[in-house]
C-alpha cells in the first residue's frame, strides 16, 4: 500500500475505539471489581478492542478495519511516549492463521448487518509472526496501572482510550 498513492483519497477521520473488554483466559469477561473503578488483574488477562476506521466521503455505516492496534500497560504515575509498538499491524500481510489470533468472537463482516471488528490487542500479530499473549500478573508488580489502547490509520490517524487496572497477587 505504500507504493500506491490514489489520487483523491484522503483520509482525516480517526480511528474509533468503542470499546475494550478484559477476558480471562477462558474467554470469561472481568468486570470491574473495586470502589475506585480500577479493573482487577490477577490471572492472565486478554484485551480485546472493538474499533473501527473511515475514510473521508465514506457513510457512517461503512467501516474499515484500523491499521493497526496496540496496548500498553504503565504503572501508575509513569509516563510513556505516545507512540510505541504495535500488537496488531497490517503493515505485512499476515499468513491466513492469523485470522484466530487478530479477532474475537463476535467479529463478523458482510454485505448485511453490521460489521463488528473485536482485535485482541494482547496478542502480536506482524506479517508471519502469530502470538498468543495476555496481561500477565506474574511479569508485574502489585500496583495499579494505566491500560493504554491505541488504533490507527493508514493515514496516521490514531484514537487512544484508557483504563485503569490494578494488579493483585
Amino acid at each position: 500500500l505504500d507504493a500506491l498513492v490514489l489520487p483523491g483519497i484522503s483520509d482525516g477521520i480517526p480511528p474509533v475505539i468503542e470499546s475494550v473488554q478484559l477476558l480471562d483466559e477462558q474467554w470469561n469477561a472481568i468486570e470491574t471489581q473495586n470502589a475506585a473503578g480500577r479493573i482487577i488483574i490477577n490471572r492472565k488477562t486478554r484485551v480485546v478492542v472493538r474499533a473501527y476506521d473511515r475514510k473521508d466521503g465514506n457513510t457512517e455505516r461503512r467501516r474499515l478495519a484500523p491499521y493497526q492496534i496496540a496496548m500498553d500497560v504503565i504503572p501508575a504515575g509513569a509516563t510513556m511516549p505516545p507512540d510505541g509498538d504495535w500488537n496488531i499491524s497490517f503493515e505485512l500481510m499476515p499468513l491466513r492463521e492469523a485470522v484466530k489470533f487478530v479477532y474475537a468472537p463476535g467479529s463478523r463482516s458482510g454485505a448485511t448487518g453490521d460489521t463488528i471488528f473485536n482485535f485482541i490487542a494482547s496478542n502480536k500479530v506482524d506479517g508471519e509472526i502469530m502470538e498468543e499473549g495476555f496481561i500477565d500478573p506474574v511479569t508485574l508488580s502489585a500496583g495499579e496501572y494505566t491500560l493504554r489502547v491505541r488504533a490507527a490509520d493508514f493515514f496516521g490517524n490514531v484514537t487512544v482510550k484508557e483504563i485503569w487496572i490494578e494488579v493483585i497477587k
